[in-house]
């Protein structure tokens, strides 16, 4: 009888070190995944601000964009988090992001990036294959700025 106990027992911490494993390497997929886009929306946005120019009439250049914020694997944690945020005053972003299981994260960008409506961009809500529009525009204080909106 005592067998059947310590075996029952040792099987439930084998299972309960097991979930802990698999909660572990989610997380820490899920935030390689949102750093790889991160980088995929950072490298356009640095080639648009670095590289182009904003023309007298017409519209400014722009780069599309595809994203796959969560695949919806369940070795994959969730993202929580995923924000754009202008650094008052500095052509710069911070970008602040949380993964489920995980800490919340921060990242400064060197280009100006903001939503297409002058707010952050927020990528919280997107899940699967996203495609996006970055678009060079003139900010409010007259100085180039990296614009994201969805791709219709």
């Amino acid at each position: 009888m005592i067998r059947y106990v310590l075996a029952v027992a040792l099987a439930a911490t084998v299972l309960g070190m097991t979930a802990t494993a698999v909660d572990q390497v989610g997380t820490i997929r899920g935030e390689r995944a949102v750093q790889a886009e991160i980088e995929t929306i950072e490298s356009a946005a640095s080639s648009l601000y670095k590289y182009e120019t904003i023309p007298t009439a017409g519209t400014g250049p722009r780069r599309i964009v595809t994203v796959e914020v969560h695949d919806g694997r369940a070795t994959q944690a969730r993202p929580e988090q995923i924000r754009f945020e202008r650094i008052s005053g500095r052509a710069a972003t911070r970008v602040t992001y949380r993964v489920r299981g995980g800490r919340t994260r921060e990242r400064k960008l060197d280009v100006p990036i903001r939503s297409a409506g002058g707010g952050p961009v927020d990528l919280t809500d997107w899940h699967g294959k996203q495609r996006f529009i970055l678009r060079l525009v003139v900010g409010t204080s007259g100085k180039p700025v990296v614009t994201v909106e969805p791709y219709n």
